[in-house]
């Protein structure tokens, strides 16, 4: 999932343990991406 780097971060559980907690205000995230942009966050599309 994602880009691979020394440190990645995966949000799909980061997401998942945010929403099992019921915080229901707004997250952002940062990243700097390899490539097109909308094809590399196209696994954030499946997020709840």
């Amino acid at each position: 999932m994602g880009e691979q780097s020394v440190s990645e971060i995966n949000f799909r559980n980061v997401f998942a343990v945010i929403d099992r907690l019921g915080y229901g205000g707004w997250v952002s995230m940062e990243c700097r991406l390899a490539g097109d942009t909308m094809l590399r966050l196209g696994w954030f599309r499946g997020m709840p």
